[in-house]
């Protein structure tokens, strides 16, 4: 007699492999129809901010059987978004958190710089230029650029 499977503790600790499996089902369901795109981008973005397996499994509990990735059409494959592009908000939050921090650092840096003048009683060059420019640089790229898709 074989013993039942138990489902995974909701509890646990979403991996990343979990949440990009939750992506591919709710971009499959997607490609049938059973969610609309608005839909599938809030879950999908919920599903990238899921910390534990539970949250995970309520995205997906009111869909239909899921059917394997082979048995969809070509044209519904085509019409699914890439199972690991995060929506667009997401994205743009990532971009705004960075420039946050390169704001923060630009103000702290220039107290220092300030300080420092004041200090040896001369103006100094503005040396905070150069850290600031290169982390500015590497800003502007990645929103250029756009996400790496080993994130």
């Amino acid at each position: 007699m074989s013993t039942p499977i138990e489902p995974p503790d909701p509890q646990l600790r979403a991996s990343d492999s979990d949440r990009r499996g939750t992506a591919d089902r709710l971009a499959r369901a997607l490609a049938a129809g059973e969610l609309s795109p608005d839909e599938h981008a809030d879950r999908a973005a919920t599903a990238a901010a899921a910390r534990t397996r539970g949250e995970l499994a309520a995205l997906t509990k009111d869909l239909a059987a899921d059917s394997a990735p082979e048995e969809l059409s070509w044209q519904q494959r085509a019409a699914a978004p890439a199972p690991y592009d995060r929506p667009r908000r997401h994205r743009v939050g990532e971009l705004a958190s960075g420039w946050r921090s390169w704001a923060g650092t630009a103000v702290l840096l220039t107290v220092i710089w300030g300080v420092a003048s004041v200090a040896t009683g001369h103006l100094t060059a503005y040396w905070p230029v150069w850290p600031l420019a290169l982390w500015g640089a590497g800003l502007i790229i990645s929103g250029i650029r756009g996400p790496r898709n080993d994130d």
